[in-house]
């Protein structure tokens, strides 16, 4: 039996091919609460005095950035993860939010011509997506261990859940 230990078994490699191996699961998994979000949608414009065929064509437009935010969480996040600064994947992630929300809502080519209430409620759940999916990443690198994994997940959670309960809010108050 050869028990010979070669360097490139005490290397461990992520590179961009690996990193990219895990991100189709990642999309389809998340592309399957889209539904849910055409529902909240759909339910506050009836609510607001939509009729259910306009309120169904706005929500349909409402749902463009979400499937942009889960495009960058699952498969951009895990491109860029070497030349992120922070250390805390979810931290990446919330960066990555903020620069999409700039770029989607300050933009003169795309029109959403919206509310203030709506982009800064859109805005805290678009980020607070696109962190959670870079924060899923945190156990499937070579960069992480299991003491990091919690503590990462325990600092996060509740700063997501302060940012979708504040963005759900803000939708809800603009609708009425």
């Amino acid at each position: 039996m050869n028990n010979n230990i070669t360097k490139d078994m005490r290397k461990v490699t992520f590179n961009l091919k690996e990193r990219l191996s895990v991100t189709p699961l990642e999309f389809v998994y998340s592309v399957k609460y889209i539904p849910f979000i055409i529902l909240f949608f759909l339910f506050l414009n009836i609510l607001s005095g939509s009729s259910l065929i306009d309120g169904l064509k706005d929500s349909i437009i409402n749902i463009v950035p979400y499937i942009g935010a889960i495009f960058i969480g699952t498969i951009l996040f895990p491109m860029l993860i070497p030349i992120l600064p922070f250390r805390i994947f979810s931290f990446n992630g919330i960066l990555l939010g903020i620069i999409y929300c700039i770029i989607l809502f300050n933009n003169k080519y795309i029109l959403y011509d919206k509310p203030f209430l709506w982009i800064i409620g859109n805005s805290l759940l678009l980020i607070s997506i696109i962190a959670y999916l870079a924060m899923n990443f945190t156990g499937s690198t070579t960069f992480t261990s299991h003491s990091g994994v919690r503590r990462e997940t325990i600092i996060t959670i509740p700063i997501l859940l302060l940012l979708v309960l504040s963005g759900i809010i803000l939708i809800i108050l603009n609708a009425f």
